[in-house]
């Protein structure tokens, strides 16, 4: 049976840069889904995002970057595997001083 997952949106308490937004983007099993610009404080809607769909046996890598001149910076990655169907849940993404939170759910 095939589990799908949603994205919502994207949560950011604290940039990776020192100024200004941050150029994010982020990527589902390697493959880049959406990209945005945010800023301290601010959600964004990120539910354009196709419905990730995935069997029972396998989990999903979700992976978070900025955008950067010298080489994008990494701010982590969370896997998804099993969650309650219907509630939603946060996933946290915090190297390199940043501070970002995925809200996610899996749908019923």
């Amino acid at each position: 049976m095939a589990r799908q997952l949603k994205l919502y949106s994207l949560g950011c308490r604290k940039t990776e840069d020192a100024t200004g937004m941050d150029d994010i983007y982020i990527r589902v099993d390697g493959v880049t889904r959406w990209s945005g610009r945010i800023t301290d404080g601010q959600t964004v809607d990120i539910s354009s995002i196709d419905t990730i769909v995935y069997g029972d046996d396998q989990q999903v890598n979700i992976e978070i970057y900025e955008q950067d001149v010298e080489g994008d910076d990494f701010l982590g990655w969370n896997p998804v595997t099993n969650q309650t169907p219907g509630i939603p849940f946060f996933l946290q993404y915090s190297v390199d001083g940043a501070d970002y939170t995925i809200k996610a759910a899996l749908l019923k």
